[in-house]
């Protein structure tokens, strides 16, 4: 799992929208022990690579992240980042495809 700073602010506020928070039953304790998985387990990464691929602006970040991660897949339910599958050889899935990967 790759991260870098700005992500874990982003990751919180989008959260944090009331649309999402009702849809999903979310909680701040549950917010907070995602963020505190992410920087106990994952890696975070100093992004230095410029991507101008996605139809969202601020989605080029991640597309970054895995480039300069050399991450082995991305995983979003951004339809503007699945729509880009794959990226430089970086394969786009869906959480639920990527659970069902390890039989979750």
């Amino acid at each position: 799992m790759l991260y870098f700073p700005q992500f874990l602010r982003e990751y919180a506020e989008v959260c944090s929208r009331p649309h999402l928070w009702d849809k999903y039953n979310l909680d701040t304790d549950e917010i907070l022990a995602t963020i505190q998985v992410m920087t106990n387990h994952g890696k975070s990464i100093d992004i230095t690579t410029q991507v101008e691929a996605c139809r969202d602006p601020d989605d080029n970040i991640i597309l970054a992240l895995a480039v300069d991660g050399k991450a082995d897949t991305i995983v979003s339910g951004d339809k503007d980042l699945l729509d880009l599958h794959p990226f430089r050889g970086i394969p786009i899935i869906k959480p639920a495809e990527f659970l069902a990967m390890f039989g979750e």
